[in-house]
């Protein structure tokens, strides 16, 4: 299939989700191929967070670049790179940067009813590469956990 352009989001919590603050979320980009879900986050500043959210499924997060504290039910861990943070189900957690230009992310395979067609945006396609499906105007914001 050629590739003639991907209509990719940058994903943002709604401005409504309790503890968003849009000048401390990091920057967000999500893909999802062969049922993987990827949740790139970029922490910019020292003191850029997630705001506290549970997710129904355990899963991991890659911590490829800095420092993150980790909130989870009320007790703090430091992480540094390169390393993995085991996030548990139904567990309340909180990441903040403790550094500048922090990058992690977070992996996991979509469950059940959450199927999806592979969601590659255009930037992240090696050239030479030819994914079997690409997905135009799709809102990324469905497959995404709210904070």
């Amino acid at each position: 299939m050629t590739i003639e352009s991907v209509d990719f989001q940058e994903y943002k919590p709604s401005p409504d989700t309790p503890g968003y603050d849009p000048n401390t979320a990091p920057d967000v980009k999500m893909a999802v191929v062969s049922n993987v879900w990827v949740k790139l986050m970029h922490f910019k500043n020292p003191g850029d967070y997630i705001p506290g959210h549970i997710h129904n499924f355990d899963h991991m997060s890659l911590l490829s670049k800095g420092s993150v504290e980790v909130l989870t039910e009320g007790e703090v861990t430091t992480f540094t790179a390169p390393t993995l943070i085991y996030i548990r189900k139904g567990s309340r957690h909180q990441i903040t940067a403790l550094t500048e230009n922090t990058v992690l992310s977070c992996i996991h395979a979509l469950r059940d009813d959450q199927k999806s067609e592979n969601i590659i945006p255009e930037d992240m396609i090696p050239r030479g590469s030819n994914p079997t499906t690409v997905v135009r105007d799709f809102n990324l914001a469905r497959l995404a956990q709210p904070f």
